[in-house]
């Protein structure tokens, strides 16, 4: 199956200069963990919870001072639109990762992919329950599935 069949392609974006409170405030409103930062289209890196709570909090910043670009991971990992669920499992599975950045043509983004969107779609929501997440419960599921061989 693509990930273009599985992801979410209605994406809140944030851009660079934003402050860390205000892209907090969205990730609230819109019950996200991750936004990517683009500026003009172009991917610029991406803004998790744990960038917020490593690079923020525990430093003793101001989120109302810090930027976007000051808190974000630069280095995106992301899949294609037309990588196979399979490709986009292995990598969440090696870098212990939940959401995956999903690009089309040009490296522009298309999307994101989360391990509870590829193990609704393997099993069914009643097959993982999504709170507390772990991938232990993730794995078996999916792979039972075949998106892993």
């Amino acid at each position: 199956m693509k990930l273009a069949d599985l992801m979410t392609r209605e994406v809140r974006t944030v851009s660079p200069s934003t402050t860390v409170k205000e892209a907090t405030e969205t990730m609230k409103c819109f019950d996200v963990g991750i936004l990517p930062v683009c500026n003009e289209g172009e991917l610029l890196g991406v803004l998790t919870a744990r960038d917020i709570v490593v690079r923020v909090v525990a430093d003793g910043h101001d989120p109302c001072a810090i930027t976007v670009r000051e808190a974000m991971t630069p280095y995106v990992v992301c899949c294609h639109v037309e990588d196979d669920a399979a490709k986009a499992v292995k990598i969440m599975k090696n870098r212990n990762i939940r959401r995956l950045i999903v690009v089309g043509r040009g490296n522009v983004l298309a999307g994101v992919v989360t391990m509870w969107d590829l193990a609704s779609r393997a099993g069914g929501e009643k097959t993982v329950a999504k709170e507390p997440f772990r991938f232990s419960q993730v794995f078996p599921c999916i792979s039972e599935h075949g998106f892993i061989r």
